[in-house]
C-alpha cells in the first residue's frame, strides 16, 4: 500500500515541536538560570582586588631600607688643637648658695703683694680665689703652691694678659690658655677647672668672637666666672677709700657676691675692713669651684 507523503511527515513535525517546547521550558526554569550563572562566574570571574601572595616558607621577606646616616656635627680646626686640654667631666649639678655667700677673687697675680694678701686671709680664716697670669707666675711657683696648700682656689686668668693677642682668634685664646694651664699643672699638680676672661667674658676686644670662645671652652668642660661686685681697683689712680667705696656700692642684700679685686697695695690695705664688712652682714666666705653657679655677664652687655 502506498503511503501518502504528507501524512508521513506530520508525526515528525509534531515530534520536533514537542522537543522545542521542552527546551524552552527548561531554559526558563529557576534551576536552569542558577546553573547558567554558575557557569558564567566560572568562565568570567567578577573583578576585585588582586590576591596578595604570601611569601612561602622558603622565601625571606626583603628587609626595610637602611635609614640614611645623620650628617656629622660641624667641626672647626681649633677643636683639634691641644687634645688633652679638657676639664674632667662635671657630672653633678650646680649648687646655689643656701646662705649669703661672698667669693673674694683676686686677678693678675701672683705679685709682690700676694704673700701679704695670703697672710690677711689666713688671719681671718677666709678662703678666696686667685685668677693668675702666667707671665707673673713663672718666677713665683712658691706662691702658687702656697695658694693651693692654704686651701684657696687656683684658677686661670691669662698667660700674657695682652688683650689684642688673646682675642685675635679662638686659636690665639686657646694657645694663651694652654700655656698658663701647663704652668700651673707643672708647679702645683693642679689642673685648673675654672677661669676668668681678661676684661670679663664680654668686652671691647672680644665683642665679635666671645660667643665662639665661650662655646669652645664650654665644650672642653671649663667654666668661667665674671663678677657682680667690683672694688674698682683696676684703674691707675685709686685709693684705699675708693676701693672700700666700690665694695659698699655692691651692697649687702644680694645672696651671692662674687667680688672682683686686684693685687694692689690699696686693695691689700683695705682687705681687713672688706672682710669685716661682709661678716657684719652675715656673709659666709668660700672659694669658687666648678660646682658654684657662675656669675656671668649677659650676652647683651657690651662695652
Amino acid at each position: 500500500m502506498k503511503l501518502n507523503s504528507g501524512s508521513s511527515r506530520r508525526p515528525m513535525i509534531l515530534i520536533l515541536s514537542a522537543a522545542l517546547v521542552l527546551v524552552l521550558v527548561l531554559a526558563l526554569s529557576p534551576s536552569s538560570r542558577q546553573y547558567q550563572g554558575t557557569l558564567q562566574q566560572a568562565a568570567f570571574p567578577a573583578a576585585g582586588p588582586p590576591a596578595v601572595q604570601e611569601p612561602s616558607s622558603s622565601e625571606e621577606a626583603e628587609p626595610p631600607p637602611e635609614p640614611e646616616p645623620a650628617e656629622p656635627a660641624p667641626s672647626f680646626p681649633y677643636q683639634e688643637l691641644y687634645p688633652d686640654l679638657y676639664c674632667p667631666d662635671f657630672t653633678g649639678e650646680s649648687i646655689p648658695a643656701t646662705q649669703k655667700t661672698v667669693y673674694l677673687t683676686f686677678d693678675d697675680g701672683p705679685s709682690d703683694r700676694t704673700a701679704w694678701i695670703l697672710d690677711i686671709l689666713k688671719k681671718n680664716d677666709v678662703k678666696a680665689t686667685f685668677f693668675v697670669v702666667g707671665k707673673n707666675a713663672a718666677a713665683r711657683g712658691d706662691l702658687l703652691r702656697r695658694i693651693v696648700e692654704e686651701g684657696h682656689t687656683l684658677a686661670i686668668h691669662s698667660n700674657t694678659h695682652n688683650y689684642r693677642q688673646i682675642y685675635a682668634s679662638v686659636d690665639s685664646f686657646l694657645a694663651d690658655f694652654e700655656a698658663v694651664y701647663r704652668l700651673i699643672e707643672q708647679e702645683t699638680g693642679v689642673k685648673p677647672s675654672i677661669f676668668r676672661f681678661p676684661g670679663g667674658s664680654i668686652n671691647a676686644y672680644n665683642a665679635g668672637i666671645y660667643p665662639e670662645i665661650i662655646a669652645e671652652m664650654t665644650r672642653r668642660g671649663f667654666r668661667y666666672y665674671d663678677w657682680n661686685v667690683s672694688a674698682q681697683d683696676a684703674a691707675a689712680s685709686i685709693s684705699v677709700l675708693s676701693v672700700k667705696q666700690g665694695i659698699w656700692r655692691g651692697g649687702w642684700e644680694r645672696p651671692e657676691a662674687t667680688v672682683l679685686m686686684h693685687e694692689k697695695w690699696e686693695t691689700a690695705t683695705a682687705l681687713d675692713e672688706i672682710i669685716y664688712y661682709y661678716r657684719s652682714h652675715d656673709y659666709t666666705f668660700a672659694p669658687l669651684d666648678n660646682k658654684v653657679t657662675p656669675i656671668i655677664f649677659d650676652y647683651k652687655r657690651c662695652y
